[in-house]
């Protein structure tokens, strides 16, 4: 599996420092992978998505993908820093990226009836 596409965008608050979106051999792309500057100062790494857990009492977020294989995680995090470094300033955003996603669906059917899902 290759990194076909990154998209990354600046928004810094405390230790973050932007968001990514990376298509995964041109056929998967996942949405909000997130840059953040190491506590230590050492440099910047790359984290995946995340969700809150449900529970209201646990308010901690867990990982929605995981990269298992090291080589492929060094090639991922190298590939999105590079794309965050080579962005101007212009390329800040005020607040969290939001983004549409094209999924290719068009939200019709052949008669031009709108429909809230896909078909099936």
């Amino acid at each position: 599996m290759k990194v076909s596409n990154v998209v990354a965008k600046k928004y810094v608050k405390g230790n973050l420092r932007g968001f990514a979106d990376i298509s995964f051999d041109e056929c998967l792309t996942v949405y909000g992978w997130k840059i953040w500057n190491r506590k230590d100062g050492s440099g910047l790494f790359v984290a995946p998505p995340t969700k809150m857990n449900d529970a209201p009492e646990d308010k901690k977020y867990n990982n929605i993908a995981y990269v298992t294989d090291k080589d492929f995680d060094q090639e991922l995090q190298d590939v999105v820093i590079k794309a965050y470094n080579s962005l101007d300033q212009d390329d800040s955003v005020p607040d969290r990226p939001s983004r549409e996603v094209n999924t290719g669906f068009n939200n019709s059917v052949g008669n031009g009836e709108d429909i809230d899902e896909p078909p099936l």
